[in-house]
């Protein structure tokens, strides 16, 4: 994944923080991120890509949609429903 432009809002009329954009090259496939469990937390990265989803039990969360990762530890796929 290669940085091809980078943008700051500022926000300044709102008292927060600023967002960071980031144009890139390409995205991995979920298919190739391996996600680490942490408490109710699925975290992956790979080449300075982030992808996270939080999960704590069925029902809590997704909007009804169903997501299929590969877990580090495991080396399964593992279907967070809800």
């Amino acid at each position: 994944m290669k940085i091809i432009k980078a943008k700051i809002e500022w926000g300044l009329k709102y008292a927060n923080a600023p967002n960071i954009r980031l144009l890139v090259d390409e995205l991995p496939s979920r298919d190739d991120l391996r996600y680490e469990q942490r408490g109710c937390l699925y975290f992956a990265e790979k080449d300075g890509y982030v992808d996270f989803y939080s999960y704590s039990s069925p029902g809590e969360g997704f909007g009804g949609r169903d997501f299929r990762i590969t877990l580090t530890a495991e080396r399964d796929v593992k279907e967070l429903e809800v």
